[in-house]
């Protein structure tokens, strides 16, 4: 089992939950109406970033609304994944620094993974073994924002995002690069978004993100607001 990885970078790099956006009609960006459990934007639909500079994000390359981005190039999220890989050495040195009272990892099965739970944890004082998800970003250099996965869209079905499913208990959200990570109590996560997610989406914008045989949708949502909404949360540096 591995961490999962950032698919396609989304373009969301440096700064962007604060950045201007382009306005996109609905439509043509996704084939159709909103699809299930999707928070509407406030100015028009799906809005994908700005091209900044030259028509280049800061750090990612291609920007939104370039033809390298939003037509030719497709995600790799075989690559991505890889990249965004965890050894046994590197989780235990992260589990040890983010979660207190840790002792030992065992990694969850596929269909637990399916279900939003990447490690069980064994912690001292828990009766039982806690649940782990963990969200590995691995090329963004700097924690500005949380990109909340709504949804990913497909040819014949639309399926939830994580954000949806609930996170599980204990959730990582770590940046190698930056090393930093962020840590919030999942339930508590969930809550949050249920009861602002509509208001981050109209405020901070909706993000899509192409992969081979689907679209993901997802909204980025600044550090500051996470903390602010989520009592648990909290930003340490890590060494993995």
């Amino acid at each position: 089992m591995t961490a999962h990885s950032d698919p396609y970078q989304y373009n969301n790099i440096d700064g962007t939950a604060g950045g201007a956006l382009r306005k996109q009609n609905l439509p043509a960006a996704i084939g159709g109406g909103y699809p299930p459990h999707t928070p509407p934007t406030g100015g028009g639909g799906f809005q994908p970033l700005s091209p900044v500079e030259g028509g280049k994000t800061r750090e990612t390359g291609p920007a939104a609304g370039t033809p390298e981005a939003s037509g030719c190039r497709v995600h790799d999220f075989g690559s991505q994944l890889r990249a965004g890989t965890l050894g046994p050495c590197q989780l235990n040195r992260l589990f040890q620094q983010m979660v207190s009272g840790f002792m030992e990892y065992k990694p969850a099965t596929l269909k637990e993974d399916k279900d939003g739970v990447d490690y069980w944890l064994s912690v001292t004082g828990e009766p039982r073994l806690v649940p782990c998800q963990l969200k590995v970003r691995p090329f963004r250099k700097k924690l500005t924002d949380v990109l909340f996965e709504v949804c990913h869209i497909g040819p014949r079905r639309v399926w939830p995002g994580w954000i949806q499913d609930r996170p599980a208990r204990v959730f990582l959200y770590l940046l190698p690069l930056a090393g930093k990570c962020l840590s919030v109590n999942g339930h508590e996560l969930a809550a949050a978004w249920r009861k602002h997610g509509l208001a981050w989406a109209d405020h901070f914008g909706v993000r899509l993100a192409r992969n081979a045989d689907y679209t993901t949708v997802s909204v980025p949502v600044p550090v500051a607001e996470v903390r602010a909404a989520c009592p648990s949360a909290r930003v340490l540096e890590v060494r993995v």
